[in-house]
């Protein structure tokens, strides 16, 4: 082989490993590329409902003729209905990135039909969105997310991801009362064998009726524990019909400057949990022991506390 074909296969080669490289460069930055998820803008003024499954159960959010939204038959947690509406009406404060192709993957991130949870929102009888959300990212920031027509998995940060980690049971309003401090005159306490009013002069001062005055942070903390209280949970239809609420182990009275009550709870407390019904209402709430006790304090914690000798 003479130098002028030694030359010429140089060339070859050089050129060949430039077509290599640009090939290799080629499927390097197509393979690093982020593939994202395009989450469209909602329309939330025509959303009407919004459905939340995962197994056999569903929080099913509707927008009634008021323009209030429920779940099922019972007031929704407005904070949370108002978060996830403003989260679909922007969506450009949230980020994805695919993680996963294969459906192989989807059960350790939590996207299944039979692990994750399955959210439509539904505008005019139209769904706008079909989502089935999963396992929390590994920093807890984010969800992993799956349309779930599809198989590709992605991970969700931002308004969306908040939104959407609500639990089923968080849709619905735990508030059993709230009441404004400013609204409220008198409270009847009976708890047990024991009763007592707490009641509000004119000059703002507290006092219990027949007992003198009382400890103004200590009567602040009970009536600032009446805006709101709040339940842990629901009872079951069982739990519900089990709960003595004809003798009820507590209960408290709360009065404006009308004849009639602002709010009447009834508390009924066993081995398992401690219940609470409005005397008016139907619903009966799981609420934790310190939450009872904060509206029903013993009457001695309400007394000003006896003067330091000097």
């Amino acid at each position: 082989m003479n130098n002028k074909q030694l030359v010429r296969l140089a060339m070859v080669l050089a050129a060949v490993v430039v077509v290599w490289g640009v090939l290799a460069l080629t499927r390097r930055s197509t393979g690093d590329r982020v593939i994202r998820l395009a989450i469209a803008p909602v329309d939330t003024a025509a959303v009407d409902t919004v459905a939340f499954t995962k197994g056999g159960d569903t929080a099913l959010l509707v927008r009634d003729g008021n323009h209030r939204w429920r779940d099922d038959a019972y007031p929704a947690t407005q904070s949370n209905v108002a978060q996830l509406l403003s989260a679909l009406a922007d969506t450009s404060a949230n980020s994805t990135e695919l993680v996963a192709e294969n459906r192989s993957a989807q059960p350790s991130l939590g996207v299944t039909p039979d692990s994750g949870q399955r959210v439509r929102v539904i505008a005019g009888g139209r769904v706008v969105m079909d989502w089935t959300t999963g396992h929390q990212t590994a920093d807890y920031a984010g969800l992993y997310v799956r349309p779930t027509a599809g198989d590709r998995v992605y991970s969700l940060h931002g308004t969306l991801a908040g939104a959407f980690g609500h639990g089923l049971v968080e849709w619905r309003d735990h508030t059993i009362v709230a009441l404004p401090a400013d609204s409220i005159r008198r409270i009847e306490v009976r708890h047990g064998r024991e009763a007592y009013a707490l009641v509000r002069g004119s000059t703002g001062a507290w006092s219990l009726a027949g007992a003198g005055p009382a400890d103004s942070i200590a009567a602040m903390a009970l009536v600032n524990h009446l805006n709101p209280l709040s339940a842990e949970g629901f009872a079951s239809t069982a739990e519900a019909k089990a709960a003595q609420f004809a003798h009820p182990t507590a209960r408290v009275r709360v009065f404006g400057t009308g004849a009639s009550p602002l709010a009447d709870v009834l508390f009924d407390s066993t081995a398992s949990a401690v219940w609470a019904r409005a005397d008016t209402g139907t619903t009966v709430y799981q609420v934790e022991t310190w939450n009872m006790q904060g509206v029903t304090p013993g009457e001695k914690s309400l007394r000003p506390n006896a003067p330091k000798p000097r």
